[in-house]
């Protein structure tokens, strides 16, 4: 099997942009959106963590299925989009 890929539903069609859901939720809220960009980031950091350790618990044989082989592939990206995050600011 190859490697999955992450999915993007702001590319959906019809979908609001990414901008446009920042702006609402940040008038619906009320809250400081300024320091957004380290939070996204830190989620990619979780997530990355997260294929890992079920990547991990695969190669020992405790998470078994389709498609877990993969999984570990994942990390890697998910590091490198957390880190472009940070630097695009």
């Amino acid at each position: 099997e190859g490697t999955r890929t992450l999915s993007n539903v702001s590319a959906a069609p019809g979908y609001p942009g990414v901008d446009e859901v920042i702006a609402r939720y940040a008038e619906r809220s009320g809250r400081d959106v300024s320091a957004l960009d380290w939070y996204i980031a830190f989620s990619f950091f979780k997530l990355a963590v997260i294929t890992e350790g079920i990547y991990f618990r695969f190669s020992q044989g405790k998470t078994v299925g389709r498609g877990f082989e993969g999984v570990g592939a994942l990390t890697e990206p998910v590091v490198a989009q957390g880190n472009a995050t940070l630097k695009e600011n």
